[in-house]
């Protein structure tokens, strides 16, 4: 079944038109690469998560890719990217993504970040970009009131490199019945070891989550959304009353990794949704 499931996938890639392939160059030197498939307006940005790379967004791009021109890209330390940098904060990532759009010459976008790509597509949206026409946001920032203290960031980068690569803490992150095999390829898709940068950007994202997240969306005037699991609640009450017109769709039976992976039709149908009600 695994197999024919691949197969299926391949032969669905084999059809999608590649508009284009290439790497993005930013001030500091940093490789940015991005693939773009199919055309369409609005223009979706799929910005990965933390550990994660533009493969990781594979399962989404036929689906996305038939009205849409659908952008992938590795930030700067992960995929095939090729950096000089020494600053991880969200701003520069955001930067990733900006040189990227630039150099694609899109003039509407929505940012669609998984993770700590929500947080970078928050930062992007915030810094006065014309093209930005909405920001969905996967999983990330459920409570907007949370705000991660050192003991908090400092327990969770140990646990982390305590738990690389370990199959059974994985599992929590899909559904209760998610195949090894599936976690298999998670791991398959990432080093055996973490860049240091990694543990670097991680620490940026969590401070930019305590001292800049309130201040980014007071200065974002276009659709915030999201598509959260159902394992934790998302403070609706507070997120209207920072961001009027938010709107939340829920996916049941995964946690945070098998959103994207698991439920993919779900994921993609809940997108496509929103972004035909953003504002064109």
């Amino acid at each position: 079944m695994n197999r024919l499931l691949s197969t299926v996938f391949l032969l669905l890639i084999a059809e999608i038109t590649l508009a284009a392939e290439g790497v993005a160059t930013t001030q500091t030197g940093d490789q940015i690469p991005y693939i773009s498939y199919g055309s369409g307006s609005p223009s979706l940005i799929l910005i990965h998560g933390w550990t994660h790379n533009r493969t990781f967004w594979e399962p989404h791009i036929a689906a996305l890719s038939k009205n849409h021109q659908v952008v992938t890209l590795d930030l700067a330390s992960f995929g095939e990217s090729i950096y000089k940098r020494d600053d991880w904060s969200m701003g520069t990532f955001a930067l990733d993504v900006d040189v990227v759009i630039s150099d694609l010459r899109i003039d509407k976008a929505v940012l669609v970040g998984f993770s700590m790509g929500g947080s970078i597509a928050l930062e992007l949206a915030s810094s006065d970009r014309k093209y930005v026409r909405g920001v969905v946001l996967v999983d990330m920032h459920r409570d907007p009131e949370w705000r991660p203290d050192e003991a908090f960031i400092e327990s969770f980068v140990e646990d982390a490199k305590e738990t690389w690569d370990d199959e059974d803490s994985l599992a929590a992150s899909f559904s209760d019945g998610a195949p090894r095999t599936l976690l298999r390829r998670y791991i398959s898709r990432t080093p055996e070891t973490a860049p240091d940068a990694w543990w670097e950007s991680i620490r940026q994202l969590f401070l930019w989550i305590r001292n800049d997240f309130t201040n980014r969306v007071a200065q974002i005037d276009v659709p915030i959304v999201a598509i959260n699991s159902a394992r934790n609640p998302t403070n609706v009450a507070v997120w209207k009353e920072i961001a009027p017109g938010f709107q939340v769709h829920i996916v049941e039976d995964v946690g945070h990794l098998g959103i994207i992976w698991e439920k993919t039709e779900e994921f993609d149908q809940a997108l496509l949704d929103f972004v035909g009600e953003f504002k064109q």
